[in-house]
């Protein structure tokens, strides 16, 4: 005679399936919430290291661009002491053309001056502009005239890629 199904299903090796059933799928279970759990731990850790990667990266960008910046504003000033030096020439040549009116020194200055100029030095404009104490220093007064202006420039100044190399001495009217 045959077992009934529910007979079947209480037979010892029937039991022992189904128990062996549930524990693999506990041990399924577990497995699948370690792998989870392994899973996020490696998500969580790519998200630190690409943090990390992304910050590592802007820090070495800032750097070369600051390091690019100060190699940059070397190359400009690097001829600012032999463009210092060349200023009393420009000033004696000013002095000779004040005193001569020679067109030959005049064309001589505007000649060294456009070759200056492409190394950054630009002649200061003082005569009748406003008066502006970084780029002119006071060495007289007179009261003829408007109050504030440059009445005159006694020497030339200069700057140097939009840095004062040297200020404009100039007479300012003051009233």
């Amino acid at each position: 005679m045959q077992p009934t199904p529910s007979e079947y299903a209480r037979t010892p090796v029937r039991i022992e399936m189904q128990r062996s059933k549930e524990r693999n799928s506990m041990v399924y279970k577990e497995m699948y919430n370690d792998a989870q759990r392994k899973y996020s731990e490696a998500l969580d850790r790519i998200s630190k290291l690409t943090d990390a990667y992304l910050r590592e990266k802007a820090e070495v960008e800032n750097f070369i661009k600051i390091k690019d910046r100060e190699v940059e504003m070397s190359k400009k000033n690097a001829n600012e002491k032999l463009l210092k030096d060349f200023l009393p020439v420009l000033d004696s040549i000013d002095a000779a053309i004040q005193a001569e009116k020679d067109n030959n020194l005049i064309r001589i200055r505007d000649q060294m001056l456009g070759v200056l100029s492409r190394y950054g030095l630009k002649p200061i404009k003082a005569e009748g502009s406003k008066f502006d104490p970084y780029l002119h220093e006071v060495v007289g007064v007179t009261a003829d005239g408007e109050d504030g202006m440059v009445k005159y420039e006694v020497q030339r100044g200069y700057t140097l890629n939009d840095g004062v190399l040297r200020t404009s001495k100039v007479i300012v009217v003051k009233r």
